[in-house]
């Protein structure tokens, strides 16, 4: 089953009698699925309130899951980065009970966690106050597998964000270049995954959702245009359910090695492009978005001038590579902003065909 029947508990505490001493609900969702046609949960859907006041959530994924099946990076098939911003995203959302946008400051993934066939990965959501007065907040996850002989867990974070905080109105202006964007793009180039596989990253169907793409210059900086499909809700998830889909997002990343890729290498895929992201400065997801009301979306990345610089230098690659991203509505409106992102290198010393 994509999600198994949500357990009550709270932080690592098993039953319903604990739970209900140490935790106060905050909303209790029995969400899971015996395919794929059936409504399925977002992320984030088991919350509670522990007992000093903390907001702790907890989702339960197979690595089946349709949106998180086939992210296979280096022959591993790994939780997304995408889906701890919606573990994120979502809890937050939750917690504050608004559609205000959200801003997440300082992410980073601090490891990897790989999704085994047949095993149910717990991952924990805990939200701290930073700042009452501001009405700032932390953001802690942590992962555990289901029990067994391989069963694991993670004593600290895989993922933490610094800061989250809300805003209400337009994160910025619609953009007047929409039209322009979708008129480069009827005639840009078809994606093809095929050459991700020579670099390691082996997505299967589920993240292959980006369909088009345009590269430029712009006042001396390279410039990737994109365009994303969305995926029904009969795809994958109810997608009013999700802030944001992580195949979705993840697919908005793509863009990068596609422009990476023709900076060091244009003549043909280098296996050692093999980028993911890994650190996201400042993002921010705007309230008005609704992904069930999307068919397509528009994304648009740059490369900061100095990791443009290491990439072109015949030398070796850099570790890090510093980008921005956007991602807008076909009429310009503004979806997600992310800035002073980072990319890290993933390590590919056999090229994967299969």
């Amino acid at each position: 089953m994509p999600f198994q029947k949500p357990k009550f508990c709270a932080i690592r505490v098993g039953t319903l009698v604990l739970a209900t001493i140490l935790g106060t609900l905050i909303s209790r969702g029995e969400c899971f699925a015996s395919d794929a046609k059936e409504k399925l949960c977002p992320l984030a859907f088991n919350a509670f309130q522990s007992g000093k006041n903390i907001p702790v959530f907890e989702s339960n994924i197979h690595p089946s899951t349709s949106f998180i099946k086939g992210h296979v990076v280096v022959g591993n098939n790994i939780f997304p980065a995408t889906g701890s911003l919606e573990l994120l995203l979502s809890s937050a959302r939750m917690y504050r009970g608004t559609e205000d946008n959200v801003h997440l400051g300082g992410v980073i993934i601090l490891s990897r966690v790989d999704l085994k066939a047949d095993q149910v990965t717990k991952f924990t959501t805990v939200l701290g106050h930073k700042d009452r007065k501001s009405q700032t907040y932390v953001g802690n996850i942590f992962a555990e597998s289901e029990s067994g002989p391989d069963s694991w867990r993670s004593d600290r974070p895989i993922a933490i964000a610094n800061t989250i905080s809300f805003s209400k109105g337009d994160l910025f202006e619609r953009s007047e270049d929409a039209a322009s964007w979708n008129e480069a793009l009827l005639n840009g180039n078809q994606m093809d995954y095929e050459p991700f596989k020579k670099i390691g990253l082996s997505y299967g169907p589920s993240f292959q959702l980006l369909t088009s793409t345009v590269l430029y210059h712009q006042e001396n900086k390279a410039i990737a245009l994109g365009k994303i499909k969305v995926p029904s809700s009969t795809e994958g998830t109810d997608q009013a359910s999700l802030i944001i889909h992580p195949a979705v997002l993840d697919s908005a990343f793509h863009i990068l090695p596609v422009l990476i890729n023709d900076l060091r290498a244009p003549d043909g895929y280098d296996q050692s492009l093999a980028y993911i992201p890994f650190s996201f400065g400042e993002l921010a997801m705007s309230g008005k978005f609704k992904l069930s009301e999307t068919e397509e979306l528009i994304v648009i990345a740059s490369i900061e001038s100095s990791s443009e610089a290491a990439i072109r230098s015949p030398g070796g690659l850099p570790s890090l590579i510093a980008y921005n991203l956007m991602i807008f509505q076909k009429d310009g409106t503004p979806v997600l902003t992310i800035k002073q992102g980072q990319l890290v290198r993933v390590p590919n010393e056999k090229p994967v065909t299969k």
